[in-house]
């Protein structure tokens, strides 16, 4: 009898079939893994929250519901393993597999890290006016790195959890969503993660996990492990704008180039931006091309 194995590992071995057949054709360019990462993490994040199960909803709000609590969950994904733009011709390919664009064979590409957590800010706030949300649940996939060698491939899950608890800082918080509500053009704000935006919401990291899959042989079971949080975040200097860096450096968490998250949260202001920019649409020059 083999192992049972939890849910996380049979994910992990979901992806590791789908980089499996990436591998083995890496000519037909057509990405299979990371894609609808939406329901698994939300499948996922019900370990982390006793009495709360998914809504059905498929991502469309109301993720996970606890109905004894009457409370409510925002479970949102982002993956940032992501194809490739070459910058030659433009075209968009998998480079975990190929080293060269498959259209031109430049070997000058730009790798994409632009995912982001799509959040329904009117269904947000429409939520804690009601009293039955609980919080908003956040899952960062990312690469961890690739050898070829070994033929592994290291994936990192950042879990991450934002409410509006505390009075100090609730409103910097929410301002965020009130401000795409009654200004932007619609009602999804598109969260970088790790962005100044993503730190002004004061998210808080309550687990890690670290999965090596062994992309040649389905054989190999992928390995996980996996690590509680609970220490602060800090911020970086890196993703303060310059005109408020001289600010930044005048918190009072400020030390070697970090702040802490609430301190930030509370003093810094958030950037003037465009709001409610629709992504855009990949599709437009590929129609031309094919003219």
């Amino acid at each position: 009898m083999g192992k049972k194995l939890t849910d996380l590992e049979k994910v992990a071995k979901i992806w590791q079939i789908q980089l499996n057949i990436e591998y083995e054709k890496p000519e037909k360019n057509v990405r299979l893994s990371f894609n609808d990462i939406g329901s698994f993490c939300e499948h996922l994040a019900t370990d982390y929250y006793n009495g709360f199960v998914g809504s059905g909803s498929g991502g469309m709000g109301l993720d996970l519901r606890n109905f004894t609590a009457k409370k409510t969950i925002e479970c949102k994904a982002c993956c940032t393993i992501q194809n490739s733009k070459c910058k030659q011709c433009s075209e968009k390919f998998n480079s975990l597999f190929l080293d060269k664009c498959p259209q031109c064979d430049s070997v000058n590409f730009r790798e994409m890290k632009d995912s982001r957590f799509s959040i329904n800010a009117k269904e947000l706030l429409k939520q804690l006016e009601a009293g039955i949300f609980e919080n908003l649940t956040l899952c960062h996939i990312s690469l961890g790195g690739i050898d070829k060698t070994k033929k592994e491939i290291t994936v990192i899950m950042h879990w991450f959890r934002v409410d509006f608890s505390d009075n100090d800082i609730k409103d910097n918080q929410l301002e965020y969503f009130r401000n795409q509500v009654n200004y932007g053009k619609a009602n999804t704000c598109n969260l970088l993660p790790d962005s100044f935006d993503f730190f002004k919401l004061n998210p808080t990291q309550f687990s890690e996990a670290k999965i090596i899959i062994r992309y040649d042989d389905i054989s190999k079971l992928p390995t996980i492990s996996q690590t509680d949080k609970s220490d602060p975040l800090l911020v970086p200097e890196k993703i303060i704008p310059p005109d408020k860096r001289a600010d930044f450096r005048e918190l009072e968490s400020y030390k070697d180039g970090f702040a802490s998250v609430k301190d930030f949260t509370k003093h810094i202001p958030y950037k003037t931006k465009s709001l409610g920019k629709e992504r855009g649409d990949t599709r437009r020059s590929v129609y031309g091309k094919l003219k």
